[in-house]
């Protein structure tokens, strides 16, 4: 190699002069030694993070047109920060939230978005926050290949087309940062690799804090993840002794102890209740990884799967790509997560399912370069940019569609008086969708009535603030609030439902002038059950008729007069 050729990464340093192992399947195992020629090099530090830069845009796109995104939980974190951020200006919030502590597994995204908040307001916040996920998710999956490979490998641009997965739809803004956070965490944990125990440990502990701040289950991704890769370097090394090997797993180990400590000391999460349940169906165990890219549209989604599947098994038959082994037993690893671990606990859903992203996810970093060249490198930049505009293009067009839905309630909650509250109900099943996608009610209205709570300030019993779970608590001034707070929100299927939820909100209209400060009324959403299919001697009065839902305000006397008429089939 030519004295010219640039300084040698550290992860070089780790296996000099090893050759590839045996291929295993048709594919190339890599060790970690890739010393580029000087042109290939250059060619490397223009064209290819020229090109996650544009993979990192055209991701972004679809959040221009739109000011609301369709994700299920999306609109209950942008309500709670804007109620933290007006906690103590008025006086409505503070007789019914209190603040508690910030020292959360679930609670990073809330600090983000009250920095964004505080400059460029909600809405904007919600989307800077979603892209900056989608640019860190990214930008890890390139710095984390680049650590085990050596150089940058134009696979890393798939993370783009994945930054966008079911996790992304199903709103869980916590868990989507911390899962980028984990890979900026495993490629520190290999760039250390020859750094001291103690620097090693240090930086360990400091990035473990950050992720554990953002998600429990990304925390525990970031465990497991160290230890793989300290597996497969521990293979590459073999020659080194038992003991240097166990130091190191100890080492990867330790890293995350005061983290826990911190956590079951200190946190208030430490304090809840486990309460473990399984999914061990096949649906509830395989259906997350045929659906990680699942937006609502399942043939494209589908198309896209199979397109990147495609390309990368391509280029790992022809050895245009190679496989890292530690990043590889990683991915097997939260594999096998998904298929061991509940799918509740401590009052969060979907631990095992999330998973499945954080699979597809380091399976791309895995991916390093192979023999691919200058023409190569250039035409797979062009071809893998193009499946990430061709996602970006069908989530434009099918979010602005569903905007237009979002917004047609948003301006029907225009004639809601401040400090009023708002009960929200549907006529729908909680969706959980099949082996093709999440779901296929778009958009999912589960948490739309949030957004009253940041444009008119009302009272939204419903939202996300319980206790060890996020910094803001609901600690309602009326105890008949209590009935309408559970998530997801209640469900109406028949005219007996309806009067039930009726009744509850006509409980909190009767009791309305007795909190302090007082209410301004009470009032009821229901979704999928427009206002010509509600019975007609129900005492409410309707407010705004949507084309699939009806607000309507529950009057005080409204609780006895339910109770005293039968159930009626007429309709208005």
């Amino acid at each position: 190699m030519s004295s010219s050729a640039p300084p040698v990464p550290h992860a070089d340093s780790r296996s000099a002069g090893a050759s590839l192992l045996p291929s295993i399947g048709g594919c190339d195992i890599a060790r970690p030694l890739h010393t580029p020629s000087p042109a290939g090099s250059r060619l490397g530090r223009v064209l290819v993070p020229g090109a996650l830069v544009i993979a990192v845009l055209l991701a972004g796109l679809p959040l221009l047109p739109v000011e609301t995104p369709p994700f299920f939980d999306y609109p209950n974190h942008l309500a709670r920060v804007d109620a933290i951020a007006r906690l103590g200006s008025d006086p409505l919030l503070s007789a019914n939230f209190r603040l508690s502590s910030f020292l959360l597994p679930n609670v990073l995204s809330d600090l983000v978005l009250l920095a964004f908040q505080a400059v460029a307001g909600p809405y904007a916040a919600g989307r800077l926050l979603v892209f900056l996920t989608i640019a860190l998710t990214v930008a890890g999956i390139a710095l984390l290949g680049r650590a085990a490979h050596g150089r940058w490998s134009p696979w890393a641009i798939l993370a783009a087309l994945f930054a966008t997965n079911e996790m992304v739809f199903w709103g869980f803004l916590n868990y989507n940062l911390g899962l980028a956070l984990l890979f900026f965490g495993l490629a520190l944990w290999l760039r250390l690799a020859e750094r001291p125990a103690w620097q090693r440990l240090l930086a360990g502990v400091a990035v473990g804090v950050l992720i554990f701040l953002a998600h429990l289950v990304a925390f525990g991704l970031y465990a497991v993840g160290c230890v793989m890769l300290e597996l497969g370097r521990a293979w590459h090394h073999r020659q080194e002794s038992f003991e240097s090997v166990v130091r190191r797993l100890g080492l990867a180990v330790a890293q995350v102890l005061p983290v826990l400590v911190l956590h079951v000391a200190a946190s208030p999460a430490g304090g809840l209740p486990l309460d473990i349940r399984f999914d061990i169906s096949a649906w509830g165990k395989f259906s997350p990884f045929f659906r990680v890219l699942s937006s609502g549209n399942p043939e494209a989604d589908r198309a896209m799967l199979l397109a990147a599947l495609g390309l990368a098994a391509l280029g790992l038959l022809l050895r245009r790509a190679r496989l890292d082994l530690g990043l590889t037993l990683a991915a097997l690893a939260y594999a096998g997560l998904v298929l061991v671990l509940p799918y509740a606990a401590l009052g969060s859903f979907f631990l095992d399912s999330r998973i499945a992203a954080a699979v597809a996810l380091t399976a791309i970093a895995a991916l390093g370069p192979g023999r691919l060249g200058r023409p190569g490198t250039a035409i797979a930049c062009l071809v893998l940019l193009g499946l990430v505009a061709w996602r970006s293009a069908v989530l434009t067009a099918d979010w602005r569609e569903q905007a237009s839905s979002i917004a047609e309630a948003r301006a029907a909650f225009s004639v809601l008086p401040e400090g009023a509250v708002l009960a929200s109900a549907s006529a729908r099943p909680f969706e959980l969708g099949d082996w093709r996608a999440t779901r296929y009610t778009k958009p999912t209205h589960e948490h739309t009535a949030a957004y009253a709570a940041i444009d008119r300030h009302v009272v939204l019993p419903n939202l996300y603030a319980k206790a060890g779970q996020n910094p803001l608590v609901f600690t309602p001034a009326l105890p008949e609030l209590l009935p309408l707070a559970g998530n997801p929100i209640p469900r109406v299927f028949d005219e007996a439902g309806l009067r039930r939820f009726v009744g509850e909100v006509a409980s909190v209209a009767r009791a309305a002038g007795v909190a302090r400060p007082p209410f301004a009324g009470a009032y009821a959403v229901v979704w999928h059950r427009p206002c010509t299919s509600w019975p007609a001697d129900l005492p409410v009065r309707f407010a705004a008729c949507g084309r699939d839902f009806a607000l309507v305000e529950v009057p005080a006397d409204a609780a006895d007069a339910i109770a005293q008429t039968a159930p009626n089939t007429t309709s208005r």
